[in-house]
Formats: C-alpha cells, structure tokens, sequence
C-alpha cells in the first residue's frame, strides 16, 4: 500500500485533473483532458515527483510501484461508478 506521501501526491493530481475536466474546452472528454494534462504539466509532475521522493525517502522502485498501485485501483473504481449510474438509472424515476 502506498505510503501518506503517494496518496497526498494523488490527490493533488486527482484535484488538479478534475479542475483541468471542469475548464477544457479543447476536448470532448476527459480523455482528451488527461493527454493534454500530461502534456502540459510534466515539468511541474516532474518536480512533484521528485519532491515526493525526497521527502518521503522512498526509492524509485517503491514510488513507481505505488503510483501505478494506485493508478490501477482507480481504473477499477472507474468501473464501480460505471455500475452505480448503472443502477441509479434503473432504480430512479424518470423525470
């Protein structure tokens, strides 16, 4: 499991990602939004990364492990909220 640095680390970037959904007017969906992300913030992820590491002490290994942990965990959860419209849409009334 990751430690309380990695975590914080996602959330920033979780936080940071849904502003970029909430403001891109450039794509159609959050795919899109995600390339452009990446694209346009690797120098301050480069930093982040690197911030991480020095004040966690964690090696490479260790950060890379954890961040694809929790990249993984998120697919799923993606999945898990799939199932819950799923639902809401059989279970509410229609308006």
């Amino acid at each position: 499991m990751p430690c309380h640095q990695v975590e914080d680390f996602s959330q920033k970037i979780a936080s940071d990602f849904a502003s970029a959904c909430r403001s891109d007017e450039e794509s159609e969906d959050c795919f899109g939004t995600a390339y452009n992300y990446g694209r346009d913030h690797v120098t301050r992820l480069t930093h982040d990364i690197i911030r991480l590491q020095r004040e966690s002490g964690l090696s490479r290994k260790k950060i890379v492990a954890s961040i694809k942990d929790l990249a993984s965990h998120m697919n799923a959860l993606s999945y898990v909220f799939l199932v819950a419209a799923d639902v809401a849409e059989k279970t509410l009334d229609h308006d």
